[in-house]
């Protein structure tokens, strides 16, 4: 009896190990790049003269994770200062000078992912309401940072869509606000994102 408990033991620890790196092979991360033609990054200042809307046509970056597991989700999504547009030329190269954004010193604006909270996982072919953390970098000037997002996945495509909505106080980042425009310009501007990734 006690042999022939021996090679059943001996399945036992094999279907084990077997059920072990399927477990570990499932929960490695994937590397999804930003989609640049698809992802956007719009921008409003809402001032009491003027609301004016802009957007960032050069997004990039990469994110890994695991469709399956979001706990060690990470990555970043960068901005080009330069690619940002307002629809005026000569504001568009007030945005982006020295006394602004200053593109020259500070050509990108970054968010470093550092973790996913409020969901476990995507859901194929669903929309997930979670929470991004990370740092914010902007205007030479890095904060912590996190932003309430959705995400819908899609696993046939390989891609993930995170949609955001989020403030950005400009005196935070180092940005003050001449008085000659201080009525057109908001101190707070709103930053609505889509980030496709595959």
């Amino acid at each position: 009896m006690r042999d022939s408990a021996l090679p059943a033991c001996g399945f036992i620890k094999r279907l084990a190990v077997m059920t072990l790196f399927f477990a570990l092979s499932r929960a490695e991360s994937r590397n999804f790049r930003v989609a640049e033609k698809e992802s956007r990054v719009l921008f409003q200042s809402e001032a009491r003269l003027e609301t004016f809307n802009g957007v960032a046509e050069k997004v990039r970056g990469a994110i890994a994770l695991d469709p399956d597991d979001l706990r060690n989700a990470s990555g970043s999504v960068r901005v080009d200062v330069r690619s940002m547009k307002t629809g005026i030329k000569l504001r568009d190269e007030h945005l982006q000078s020295s006394n602004w954004l200053d593109a020259e010193r500070y050509p990108e604006i970054v968010f470093m992912l550092d973790r996913i909270v409020g969901a476990q996982r995507l859901v194929d072919k669903g929309e997930v309401n979670l929470r991004l953390e990370g740092k914010f970098s902007l205007h030479g000037i890095t904060k912590p940072m996190t932003v309430d997002a959705k995400a819908r996945y899609d696993a046939s495509k390989n891609e993930v869509v995170f949609m955001t909505r989020f403030k950005v106080k400009l005196e935070d980042y180092g940005i003050s606000i001449p008085t000659l425009v201080a009525l057109k310009v908001a101190r707070e501007i709103t930053v609505r994102a889509t980030i496709v990734a595959r």
